[in-house]
C-alpha cells in the first residue's frame, strides 16, 4: 500500500480589534461630554454606556434606564453622554455599544487638580546685573503642567518651556 501523505491547511482568521482610547481630563464639579466616534452608519435604536464595565445608561428605543440619574443626560439621536458635576468617583474607562455593536473609541477620563498660582521669586533682589527667575508651584495631581516665561507686552523674547508630570 501506497503511503499517502494527506495535508491539512487550517486558516486562522485574526481580527483584531482597533480600539482607540481617548484620555480627557475634568476637574472637581466640571461636566464631561462623550460623543460617538465613529458616528453608527445606521440610526442609532439602542445604546449602552458603561464606565469600567458597570452600567451608565442603558437606553432601547423609547424605553431609557439611567444608573446616574441626574448627572447623566443622553442624546438618543447623536448617542451624546453629558455627564454634569464629576467627582473622583466618576474616573475610568467609558465605552459605548450601538445597535447591540461596540464602538472603536473609549475615554479615559482622569480627575486633576485645580493648577494653583504659581510662585515666581527673583534673585538676587539687586537692580543690577543679571537675575534669576524661579518659578515653583505645588501641581501633585493636576496632571501635565507646563510653564513658560514671556514678557507682558507680547514682545518676543527668549522663553524656556518644560514639562511637570502628574506624580504617579
Amino acid at each position: 500500500m501506497d503511503n499517502v501523505v494527506v495535508l491539512c491547511l487550517l486558516l486562522v482568521e485574526l481580527s483584531s480589534s482597533s480600539t482607540q482610547e481617548t484620555l480627557m481630563y475634568f476637574k472637581e464639579g466640571d461636566s464631561l461630554t462623550l460623543d460617538l466616534r465613529p458616528f453608527p452608519p445606521k440610526s442609532i435604536t439602542s445604546i449602552l454606556w458603561t464606565c469600567d464595565g458597570d452600567l451608565l445608561v442603558d437606553c432601547c428605543e423609547s424605553k431609557h434606564y439611567y444608573a446616574y440619574r441626574g448627572t447623566a443626560t443622553l442624546d438618543m439621536h447623536t448617542g451624546r453622554l453629558l455627564i454634569r458635576n464629576m467627582t473622583e468617583a466618576d474616573q475610568g474607562v467609558y465605552s459605548v455599544e450601538t445597535n447591540n455593536e461596540v464602538q472603536g473609541e473609549t475615554y479615559n477620563a482622569v480627575m486633576i487638580k485645580r493648577v494653583p498660582t504659581p510662585e515666581v521669586r527673583v534673585s538676587p533682589l539687586t537692580a543690577r546685573g543679571p537675575c534669576k527667575l524661579t518659578c515653583e508651584g505645588d501641581t501633585t495631581g493636576a496632571g501635565p503642567v507646563t510653564y513658560s516665561w514671556g514678557t507682558e507686552s507680547g514682545r518676543s523674547c527668549r522663553r524656556t518651556s518644560w514639562r511637570k508630570s502628574m506624580a504617579a
